[in-house]
């Protein structure tokens, strides 16, 4: 017998990720993506946080910094599989950015896709939900920015997209450190169905772009 995917959802008890008390309002804050693409690195973070404190967009509400793809080393900890940042780009880790972002009274996000790899070719969270958002939680990040790139064909219903972003939620719910959970799976297997019960915000559709 057939059962609608929604009536399916209904049996599902909300995860605490999306009752977690983060994004009340819809969170403020700029992303790298756009502007810089693939050129990140522990200054460009850094300055740009503080051009928001010193511009007052602080003040107005914008309180997240969030670096977008390209963050990686090549590989990741031959013997723990942890993710590493690039340490040419990162010489002070990441944990070390986080930190300095706090001190300005903001907050800090971070990039993966629930895929293989991320859009850009680095090495993705499908498959190492667990020990990715362990390393986040450790490095004090405040949000994390979860893409759909090269996810192996994990999708193509909504049950299969919502378990496959559902695993990250309950990572970082484990961890005990409020991450907020921002979907970008572009609107595939339409998220609005789904999503509310296992993260705090999600994209319904693909990217946008800066043009006149």
């Amino acid at each position: 017998m057939y059962i609608p995917f929604l009536v399916l959802l209904s049996l599902i008890p909300l995860s605490s990720g999306a009752k977690n008390g983060l994004a009340i309002t819809p969170p403020m804050g700029w992303n790298t993506w756009n502007r810089f693409g693939c050129s990140v690195n522990e200054d460009l973070i850094l300055d740009s946080a503080q051009a928001i404190v010193r511009n007052g967009l602080k003040a107005l509400g914008y309180e997240y910094v969030i670096m977008d793809d390209c963050w990686h080393a090549a590989t990741r900890d031959p013997e723990t599989n942890a993710p590493r940042p690039d340490p040419e780009r990162f010489p002070n880790g990441i944990k070390y950015v986080a930190d300095r972002v706090h001190e300005l009274g903001l907050k800090f996000g971070i990039y993966s896709s629930a895929g293989r790899y991320t859009c850009a070719g680095r090495f993705g969270s499908l498959d190492f939900e667990e020990i990715d958002a362990k390393t986040y939680a450790e490095w004090n990040v405040d949000y994390l920015k979860y893409d759909n790139c090269f996810n192996e064909g994990r999708a193509g219903t909504p049950l299969i997209s919502f378990e496959r972003y559902a695993n990250m939620s309950r990572a970082l719910n484990a961890t005990g450190r409020p991450i907020l959970y921002a979907m970008c799976n572009w609107g595939e297997d339409g998220p609005w169905n789904f999503a509310p019960t296992i993260a705090n915000s999600w994209r319904i559709s693909g990217d946008i772009f800066d043009v006149n």
